[in-house]
Parts: C-alpha cells; sequence; structure tokens
C-alpha cells in the first residue's frame, strides 16, 4: 500500500504526491491523473516546458488548442495556454520540493552511530 506524501496541492489548479515506498509519483490536474516515475516526472516537466516555449505567441491563452502526445499512455492532453503554464508552475514546484525531500533523505543519518 502506498505512503503518499504531498509535494503541491492547490485545491484550484490540482495536487503532486509521491509515494514514500515505490517512489512514483502521481500528478492530478483538471480530470486527469499521471502516475510517474521520478525521471518520468522529471522530462514530463521539461517536455511541457519545451512545448510552452514553442506556444508562447497564442493569440488566444483560453483556448484548448495545445496538444501533448502521451505515447507511453495513448492518448493525448489537451490544454490552453494558460492551463499548460498553471500546470508548469505547479510542477516546477513540486519538483523544488522534490528536491529538497531527496537532499534531506541523501543526508539522514537518523539512527546511526
Amino acid at each position: 500500500m502506498c505512503d503518499y506524501q504531498r509535494l503541491h496541492f492547490d485545491e484550484s489548479t490540482g495536487y503532486v504526491i509521491r509515494c514514500n515506498k515505490c517512489k512514483n509519483i502521481q500528478v492530478g490536474f483538471g480530470n486527469t491523473i499521471l502516475t510517474l516515475d521520478e525521471m518520468g516526472f522529471i522530462n514530463f516537466l521539461e517536455k511541457l516546458k519545451v512545448i510552452a516555449w514553442a506556444f508562447k505567441e497564442l493569440p488566444n491563452k483560453q483556448l484548448k488548442q495545445i496538444q501533448i502526445p502521451m505515447p507511453d499512455f495513448g492518448f493525448i492532453l489537451l490544454f490552453s495556454q494558460n492551463e499548460l503554464l498553471a500546470l508548469i508552475h505547479m510542477l516546477d514546484y513540486a519538483d523544488a520540493e522534490l528536491k529538497y525531500l531527496l537532499m534531506i533523505e541523501l543526508f539522514d543519518f537518523s539512527g546511526q552511530v
């Protein structure tokens, strides 16, 4: 059974949680939930940043027109520019928290003499 640790939560945007046992990361955004391993999470965030840069000059920031294929899952995510930027912001925050927690785990000497 998973033991979740919150990396980010915003009731209007979504959440990012990490299982302390299996280390998988779950991203909830809109009506979608993705489960990724740590490297998949990092790669997903970087991919989103590249896509956001490519679509930075869209005239209508509310129109859902940015497609992000998910080859591992066989479907496409569809975002407006505003939604994509909100997702990136949420994932950036969670990524910073994850890095902080990994540093703590790296230097956790509790129980050692």
